[in-house]
């Protein structure tokens, strides 16, 4: 079953490759954040399944610097 390219909504998406696997991590704008395997099918196109949803990310309004 192929599932839709989900878009990393922000510049929070980080990858780590693993063979012909490669893991996303997408943070939300609403803080949801999403892994997402991709791989090679036999027609090399790149399709995301095993979509897990690890949580909420609470972003305070204000973040506090740091120096």
């Amino acid at each position: 079953m192929q599932m839709n390219t989900p878009k990393p909504l922000s510049n929070e998406s980080r990858k780590r490759y693993l063979g012909d696997i490669t893991q996303f991590y997408f943070l939300t704008n609403r803080g949801k954040l999403i892994l997402a395997n991709q791989y090679k099918n036999r027609r090399s196109t790149r399709v995301f399944s095993e979509i897990r949803f690890l949580g909420i990310v609470t972003i305070p309004e204000n973040p506090i610097s740091l120096k």
